[in-house]
């Protein structure tokens, strides 16, 4: 994954737009910078195509925009570039919410 972080922000778009790349909102990680992770604060975009997923123990399960909530440990992958601003601006091809163990 690209980052892996606490949600601190959360904003849903009020109407999403037909298309399949429609922007359903973002969301704010913060984190640090580990062995597996480049970046340590982004501000992602989550739109129709972003896979989001629950992982609990070893178990892997698909979830919705609507489960993804402030004080959430999660990572994320992004889909093509990333803006190089601080925070890093970029689009989610994944995300995955990280359920305490």
């Amino acid at each position: 994954m690209d980052i892996r972080g606490r949600i601190v922000e959360f904003h849903q778009m009020e109407k999403p737009g037909p298309e399949r790349t429609a922007v359903l909102g973002a969301i704010l990680l913060e984190g640090a910078v580990e062995d597996d992770t480049q970046y340590d604060k982004a501000s992602i975009a989550v739109t129709r195509s972003t896979r989001i997923f629950r992982q609990s123990a070893a178990e892997q399960r698909p979830a919705a925009f609507a489960d993804l909530r402030v004080g959430q440990v999660a990572e994320a992958k992004f889909a093509g570039p990333v803006r190089e601003t601080y925070p890093l601006q970029g689009t989610a091809a994944a995300i995955v919410i990280l359920e305490p163990a």
